[in-house]
């Protein structure tokens, strides 16, 4: 039978990690991408309606 060798497993879950980092920036970013695909499309559909 192994042996449960805690020390071990304690020392392995113990990694240091990095701070988390803010995605506010990207989750703005994307909204903005987001608001010109709409805008796009939005502004192409009615340009084409209006040549109907």
């Amino acid at each position: 039978m192994p042996k449960n060798n805690t020390n071990l497993e304690t020392q392995k879950s113990h990694v240091p990690t990095e701070p988390d980092s803010s995605l506010k920036g990207t989750l703005i970013f994307t909204m903005f991408v987001g608001l010109f695909i709409v805008g796009s499309w939005s502004a192409i559909f009615f340009l084409f309606l209006n040549r109907m």
